[in-house]
């Protein structure tokens, strides 16, 4: 591969990595799958803290569980957002608008 290049890797049109820049897709599209699992995760544990305060009776101890589990989902959901914000973040500063992660930001 390194004496010829590209033009010596066997070819299988079936197969999903054929070029380097599809690796770098395929390593996209695995961190955006991930990322959506976080963003839903974070959300069905807000939704849980909303349970256990609005069912904890007037219980100090379950409000103040509800509260400090409501805190953790809100930096769940911050976290995620800067996820998603930093890297567009770096490559509009960099100026790097035609790259590939660039391509998979826009599909979604």
């Amino acid at each position: 591969l390194q004496e010829g290049g590209l033009k010596y890797m066997p070819r299988d049109r079936f197969a999903p990595i054929q070029t380097p820049q599809d690796i770098v897709y395929l390593i996209g599209e695995i961190l955006v799958l991930l990322a959506t699992i976080f963003w839903i995760l974070a959300v069905i544990a807000s939704f849980y803290a909303g349970y256990l305060f609005l069912f904890s009776g007037g219980s100090e101890e379950k409000v103040g569980k509800a509260k400090k589990m409501f805190l953790y989902a809100v930096i769940a959901i911050v976290i995620g957002l800067m996820a998603y914000a930093l890297p567009t973040l770096i490559y509009n500063l960099l100026d790097v608008g035609s790259g590939i992660w660039f391509r998979i930001r826009l599909r979604f």
